[in-house]
């Protein structure tokens, strides 16, 4: 009698814990003007699917040459919490995301939970190794999707665990 492939994940990486409370989240643009649709921002945890945070639009995929490495939305979880597995719900795709673990609402210093490319609709984002506790998580686009002669990132749902 064979094992199922998910019988062997844990053996990888630290299995995968109860979900884990966000209590707030804001746009992330901090190459920009620090704002990048934060009033949307709370969409990507209401448990609504219907509803997403969007990106503004860019005049490409890399945004349109205006110096950026990327845009996100950071989730302040309340406390220091260690953070193994984000599951995305992304829009249109292709997109390049990663997911970091921060002690502070800044990339400087965060930790790598992990990446996607070219990923659309729901991802699964583990972590290789346990993460250190930390109270930021920052969803960070580096690539961009097609939007209607624009370029963005969209994201309706994030559970993290």
């Amino acid at each position: 009698r064979g094992c199922t492939g998910d019988q062997h994940r844990s053996v990888v990486g630290p299995a995968a814990g109860a979900p884990i409370a966000i209590l707030s989240a804001t746009g992330f643009d901090p190459q920009g003007d620090g704002n990048e649709k934060n009033i949307q921002a709370p969409r990507v945890y209401d448990g609504n699917p219907a509803t997403a945070w969007q990106s503004e639009g860019y005049g490409s995929a890399a945004f349109g040459g205006l110096g950026k490495k990327g845009v996100g939305v950071i989730l302040d979880l309340g406390q220091p919490t260690s953070v193994n597995q984000a599951t995305l719900t992304l829009g249109a795709g292709p997109l390049d995301v990663t997911v970091y673990a921060a002690s502070s609402a800044s990339l400087d210093g965060a930790t790598v939970i992990g990446t996607a490319t070219a990923a659309t609709g729901q991802v699964q984002i583990k972590a290789a190794s346990a993460m250190p506790k930390a109270q930021f998580v920052i969803v960070w686009f580096t690539k961009l999707a097609p939007d209607a002669g624009r370029f963005r990132a969209s994201m309706s749902e994030i559970a993290l665990s």
